[in-house]
């Protein structure tokens, strides 16, 4: 089928070619016989339509293109190439582009058509995305040191959102979470907000909290509290420290800070396996004591 349809466009080329030549030999005739007519010399009129011609192919005449004209002329040039990637190595992909300068630009989408398609079908994507997407094209250009930062939602989508105090007290929990179960190498360890002395269950102490803040849950802490906290977390001056017990019998206490943790303590690698309360003691001359139970290795 294909094969017929190939011929068929190269017959139907070669008769146009045909008429055109039947179309040149008669507009030639004409030229001569109107050279005759106005007793000017044959060539000095073809000399005039030739030059005609070429100010209508290369003059001024047809208006120069647009800025946007040629923008979207690149990203058709691109979704092309896209195109072509897919049909020749099979990969898949789509471009969303928009113009924040201009007012009426709705967003190109460009690409494979699967690509175009998930794109379309993405919730949050679509218009709604490509909205979203000069939304804050727009905003980073009328204020490039807003603090606004850009936020990613489920789907993948980018929003700009502003930090309130949902987020704020979420990524102080998110932070002080991590960083208690990393140091403590406790993996359900959970935060005494309102009694930091309870963290030695876990073989930690808590070093570095703001005079200023009071000991309390993120979610009763002010906005400025909370950023406080997030700031003195990033910064390291609130930090997690272990409580080395080994080393306070012989040097009066000194403790390792930060995510390193005491590697003696297995209580929490046992009780998470077998899932029971775990009575435990440092590792000490080849000995644990675990549940009332002298253990030798």
């Amino acid at each position: 089928m294909n094969s017929f349809e190939v011929d068929d466009a190269s017959t139907s080329h070669d008769l146009f070619m045909e008429r055109l030549d039947a179309l040149t030999e008669k507009t030639l005739a004409d030229i001569k016989a109107f050279s005759m007519r106005e007793n000017i010399p044959y060539d000095q009129v073809r000399r005039h339509i030739a030059e005609r011609h070429s100010q209508y192919l290369f003059g001024n005449s047809t208006p120069a293109p647009t800025r946007q004209q040629n923008i979207r002329d690149i990203l058709l040039s691109t979704s092309q190439v896209l195109e072509s990637l897919q049909t020749t190595a099979g990969v898949q992909s789509f471009v969303l582009a928009v113009n924040p300068y201009d007012v009426g630009d709705e967003g190109f989408l460009g690409g494979s058509p699967l690509g175009r398609e998930f794109w379309r079908s993405l919730r949050g994507g679509g218009m709604a995305g490509a909205k979203a997407l000069k939304s804050l094209a727009v905003s980073t250009l009328q204020n490039p040191s807003s603090s606004s930062t850009v936020a990613l939602h489920g789907t993948g989508v980018l929003s700009l959102q502003k930090e309130t105090a949902q987020s704020l007290k979420s990524e102080v929990y998110a932070r002080v979470r991590t960083l208690l179960r990393t140091t403590s190498g406790v993996r359900n360890a959970e935060m005494k907000w309102t009694n930091h002395s309870n963290l030695s269950v876990y073989g930690v102490r808590l070093e570095g909290w703001p005079t200023s803040i009071p000991m309390q849950n993120p979610s009763t802490l002010s906005i400025s509290q909370n950023r406080g906290l997030r700031d003195a977390l990033l910064c390291g001056t609130l930090k997690f420290c272990s409580i080395n017990s080994e080393a306070s019998t012989s040097d009066g206490g000194n403790t390792s800070c930060g995510p390193v943790g005491s590697s003696n303590d297995l209580s929490w690698a046992i009780s998470e396996e077998f899932n029971i309360p775990v009575r435990s003691f440092p590792l000490r001359l080849g000995h644990t004591l675990v549940s009332n139970a002298i253990c030798k290795y």
